[in-house]
């Protein structure tokens, strides 16, 4: 009961959120497009890091080519991380790899691994802008509709009355 009124404070001091309350509505077509592509792309990886790991075997040869060429490979490096970072590819070959290969290429093992490491910090964070940017435009509808109308805990959360101090108390419990 607790959970419905402060929803409906919610809804009532926040006219945007009742658009999000809708269960009934369903993900436009290219969402639903999305989702599936995401989801057989997650499959795939997932198939393959048990099977054959061709992935793993490509980044290597990514990371040889980009030992090749130095200064078009750190820009490509840091897209193939932000990539890698958005579709939960586990980053630590291409982290371990990049500071190896950097520093043979450099000549240098401290000044490759500053050049590796400059090029894991910018590739990871455009990953990590690219991965709010995915769950905040692309998939909001859908983890709304599953988490707030199915846990009440996220639904008074995301009703904005006690949502910050909840939330910090929340925070404060695992940290």
């Amino acid at each position: 009961m607790v959970t419905n009124s402060v929803t409906q404070s919610a809804n009532d001091d926040y006219p945007l959120l009742q658009s999000y309350h809708h269960s009934s509505e369903s993900l436009p077509s290219k969402k639903k497009v999305l989702g599936i592509a995401i989801l057989a792309v997650f499959t795939v990886i997932i198939t393959d890091s048990i099977t054959s790991k061709h992935i793993q075997s490509t980044f290597q040869s990514f990371l040889e080519w980009t030992a090749n060429n130095l200064l078009v490979g750190f820009f490509a490096y840091i897209a193939v991380y932000a990539l890698a970072t958005i579709l939960f590819v586990p980053g630590s070959i291409l982290t371990l790899g990049g500071g190896f290969i950097f520093g043979h290429a450099a000549g240098s093992l401290w000044v490759g691994v500053l050049i590796g490491s400059g090029a894991v910090f910018i590739g990871a964070s455009l990953g990590a802008i690219g991965s709010f940017l995915v769950g905040r435009y692309l998939v909001r509808d859908w983890v709304e509709n599953f988490l707030v109308q199915k846990y009440p805990l996220v639904r008074a959360l995301d009703g904005g009355e006690y949502g910050c101090l909840s939330f910090h108390s929340i925070c404060n419990c695992f940290f």
